[in-house]
């Protein structure tokens, strides 16, 4: 069977009259082939006349020209014999009629691990004669499951990335204003990613890629992770950061372990520093201010074999850190969960305190400064709240380690994300 990890993300097209789609196959068995095993295509929109879906049942190459009863050689001589199909389709044909919330599905690869190419796979979509007409095209890879559906996703909080956070605040719960998780899982594992005391949201139209936008946290954040994520295969927790200054603890589980960036003789250099316990790795790292970085930890079950890497915006390991598996498995205390944190101020490099109490939502004085994008989460006492800044994107969460291939490859794929897809 298919699962959603090999689903690839959907296509909308939509004909007007006289538009068509022309024969072909939606894969190829040469050296240009995608790898898609079956194809799914749903009408949103029905024309109100032509624009069938036809399918000749046999492969392209046995289509003849019209004229010179020779193979096809060219685009012209291709749609003139299509138009003369969709006139007058053959007995043998298929013709799937154009109708609102109709499927149609067929394979192009066939047998138990997908060897077969379905060279009889071939069809097209006939004129547009009147109306128009909207279908949803999506295909099932037999490559490789796509990471951001692998089913060892945990969790996504989109922070800011997608077009719904931004118009609708949608992830942002109702009663707790935490952000909550965007996966499949719908918070199996981690039902919130929350504000700390004072910290400050501020939606970005401008994140790591193109048309993805990204969170301005000003302030830290916290959630409950399983104590599952200490047993078995570990568990991965990726983001995208900008901005990133010296003297914040970047990640902090606990008591166990955490990421700092700090500065070394006199702000001359800045570190990355994994701490474990009694030990730790550090490697030299120049984060410019202005350029996306790509996190990824790693932590190996009860074992906490520890694994951290920096990646630039272009793909670039900018730093890594390990630490190796302790040689008796931790003895978590009986907990449910351990506590997250995020993106807290070092306490000896920070200018400023946390200081308040759990907080409801309410809007600030600020908010008007920073526009109708800006979130506040302010602390009901006095006091002022933290003062480290960052943006971040895509946070992730994964029930198993992953490698350093897997996790260049999952910066490459958070790009294709969108909630609304």
């Amino acid at each position: 069977g298919l699962n959603h990890s090999r689903v690839e993300d959907f296509q909308l097209a939509c004909y007007g009259v006289d538009n068509l789609y022309g024969l072909h196959r939606d894969d190829d068995d040469g050296p240009n082939r995608a790898d898609r095993s079956s194809t799914v295509l749903i009408y949103l929109q029905a024309p109100e006349k032509g624009g069938s879906t036809l399918f000749t049942r046999r492969p392209l190459e046995k289509e003849k020209d019209m004229d010179t009863k020779q193979p096809l050689r060219t685009e012209a001589a291709a749609l003139k014999l299509f138009r003369s199909y969709c006139d007058r389709p053959r007995r043998n044909f298929v013709v799937v009629e154009p109708k609102q919330g109709r499927a149609v599905t067929w394979p192009n690869w066939y047998g138990p691990n997908f060897t077969e190419f379905a060279k009889s796979s071939t069809h097209g979509a006939c004129p547009i004669i009147e109306g128009r007409k909207c279908v949803i095209q999506q295909w099932i890879t037999k490559a490789e499951p796509l990471p951001l559906r692998d089913e060892r996703v945990a969790a996504i909080f989109t922070a800011g990335a997608d077009i719904s956070f931004r118009r609708h605040l949608a992830i942002i719960d109702q009663d707790e204003r935490c952000l909550t998780d965007a996966s499949t899982q719908r918070g199996e594992y981690i039902t919130h990613l929350c504000p700390t005391d004072g910290t400050r949201f501020t939606v970005l139209d401008e994140g790591p890629y193109a048309d993805v936008g990204g969170m301005k946290v000003t302030g830290s954040m916290t959630a409950n992770l399983p104590i599952v994520f200490f047993e078995d295969d570990g568990f991965s927790l990726s983001f995208w950061a900008r901005n990133v200054t010296t003297g914040t603890k970047l990640i902090s589980l606990g008591k166990m372990l955490s990421v700092d960036f700090r500065s070394l003789d006199n702000n001359a250099r800045s570190v990355v520093e994994v701490i474990r316990g009694e030990e730790s790795s550090v490697f030299e790292c120049q984060i410019s201010e202005s350029e996306w970085v790509w996190l990824s930890l790693t932590v190996a079950g009860r074992s906490l074999a520890t694994d951290l890497s920096v990646f630039s915006d272009r793909g670039e390991v900018l730093g890594k850190a390990s630490i190796a598996p302790l040689q008796e498995n931790s003895c978590l205390q009986e907990s449910e969960s351990i506590e997250l944190n995020l993106f807290t101020p070092l306490q000896d490099e920070a200018t400023t305190e946390p200081s308040g109490e759990r907080t409801a939502f309410v809007p600030s004085q600020q908010q008007q400064q920073d526009g109708d994008d800006a979130i506040a989460f302010v602390p009901r006492s006095s006091g002022t709240g933290p003062s480290n800044s960052l943006d971040v994107s895509f946070i992730l969460f994964h029930k198993s380690t992953l490698d350093l291939d897997e996790a260049s490859v999952l910066r490459l794929q958070a790009r294709r994300y969108n909630v609304n897809t």
